[in-house]
């Protein structure tokens, strides 16, 4: 239990005062402790109302008792919700970590007015997906010109020439693919990316088969051993995924594996069934990851300060993209790693249930 504590309620509430949020204690049986003036103004209460009857006068659409009830029953020190009402969008942030007030436990409920902060997010989001979308036309005719310049067919440049079309391609072409991660950026933290996606029974080996042609067209593809190794007889393995979602990730997972990995070692794709769920596996024998790398991998735009690892090109937003993306599908993915002996990046996705195909 929480040690008594005895505290002055107006200058506590002058304290609170001072906050640019709403800030309300509660104590866990949805009685309001004490509030500062901000809070019955944001959830558009009379602040008489809320202090009498506690968090059941908060209107439906806060979210504010569910929040308090859930935060209680799952002894989660910290949860967030967002809510909208008449046109604006409220962020309630619940705090419980063994707090007391006038001896009693209670639980910290901070509300924030985020419209202003939404509407430029989206603003800026809608701006910058715009933009790419009009760039990324015109910069694929240049990409095609400078390939098609590049290559056998133009042998009879002068070296000058086919040295510039080469490093225009190489530049375009690594320029073309930033823009398309921005792309996919754009989507993961759009506020409809669950929504848009389109979840259905996915076979296993035609995901794959479809990723591995778009590996084998990019430079740390061509002339590479990719090994696929999927259970023999029976149905095909599938599993439930947004199909263009999974090659998407599959796409990234294995372009980290030939960029890290020796050209002279395979990579691997492994799939199986694995506790309810189907589980790939995407091998290489390369340099791995530190330690120290690690916990940040997964971190947008990350790069590693590993000089082997630096000598290849990325914008760090690819293992970024997979797993947001993976868990938008309802699944995971984890890596495994031996720094100096390769890194196996680990998929799960839900099998589809009992009674075939999703409709």
């Amino acid at each position: 239990m929480p040690n008594p504590m005895i505290v002055d309620y107006e200058g506590l509430k002058k304290i609170l005062d001072q906050f640019s949020c709403g800030v309300i204690l509660a104590g866990e049986d949805g009685e309001i402790l004490v509030c500062n003036g901000k809070a019955p103004a944001l959830l558009q209460t009379d602040p008489i109302d809320l202090m009498e009857r506690g968090v059941a006068a908060a209107p439906a659409w806060s979210g504010l008792a569910s929040a308090i009830r859930s935060a209680c029953q799952t002894q989660q020190l910290r949860q967030s919700v967002e809510a909208s009402h008449d046109g604006k969008r409220f962020s309630i942030t619940v705090v419980r970590d063994g707090l007391c007030v006038y001896g009693k436990a209670c639980i910290v409920a901070m509300i924030d007015d985020i419209t202003r902060q939404k509407d430029l997010e989206e603003l800026c989001s809608g701006f910058f997906s715009e933009f790419l979308r009009r760039i990324k036309g015109p910069l694929t005719s240049v990409k095609t010109a400078l390939s098609v310049l590049s290559s056998d067919q133009y042998a009879s440049l002068d070296t000058e020439a086919r040295e510039v079309a080469n490093l225009g391609h190489e530049e375009v072409r690594r320029l073309h693919a930033l823009l398309s991660d921005m792309g996919d950026l754009f989507a993961l933290d759009s506020p409809n990316a669950a929504t848009d996606l389109f979840l259905e029974n996915v076979e296993v080996r035609s995901v794959i088969n479809r990723c591995l042609r778009r590996v084998q067209k990019g430079p740390h593809g061509l002339d590479r051993r990719i090994a696929i190794a999927l259970p023999e007889g029976g149905p095909p393995l599938c599993l439930v995924a947004d199909y263009e979602k999974l090659g998407l990730v599959l796409y990234h997972l294995l372009e980290n594996a030939l960029a890290y990995s020796p050209a002279s070692e395979a990579v691997y794709i492994k799939a199986a069934q694995a506790e309810g769920m189907i589980e790939i596996r995407v091998e290489d024998q390369g340099i791995g990851i530190s330690p120290a790398d690690m916990p940040q991998v997964f971190n947008r735009f990350f790069r590693s300060s590993d000089p082997a690892a630096a000598k290849s090109e990325g914008g760090g937003l690819g293992l970024f993209l997979a797993r947001g993306f993976t868990r938008l599908m309802g699944g995971t993915l984890v890596l495994e790693s031996r720094l100096g002996k390769g890194t196996t990046a680990v998929i799960r996705l839900p099998r589809p249930t009992e009674g075939g195909w999703i409709e």
